[in-house]
């Protein structure tokens, strides 16, 4: 029963810290859009898959880097 709660806390606490970096990433994309739209009016080029890229790309490999520092310290 412990384990099983234990199993359930840990991907809890997984998912919380993946949605709460892709907050912080998507803020970054909408910065940039809001810098792109206000201050750079006459040169705007559709840049959604870049912005995509950014909010969802960066942190996946956050998220990845961080699982393999896991799996390496839980190995020692």
């Amino acid at each position: 029963m412990c384990s099983v709660l234990q199993a359930i806390c840990s991907a809890v606490t997984v998912f919380q810290f993946f949605f709460h970096t892709a907050l912080f990433t998507w803020m970054l994309v909408e910065g940039i859009n809001l810098y792109i739209k206000l201050v750079k009016v006459f040169s705007v080029k559709r840049q959604y898959v870049a912005y995509f890229a950014i909010g969802w790309g960066e942190l996946e490999f956050q998220y990845f880097l961080s699982i393999i520092s896991f799996l390496d310290s839980s190995s020692t």
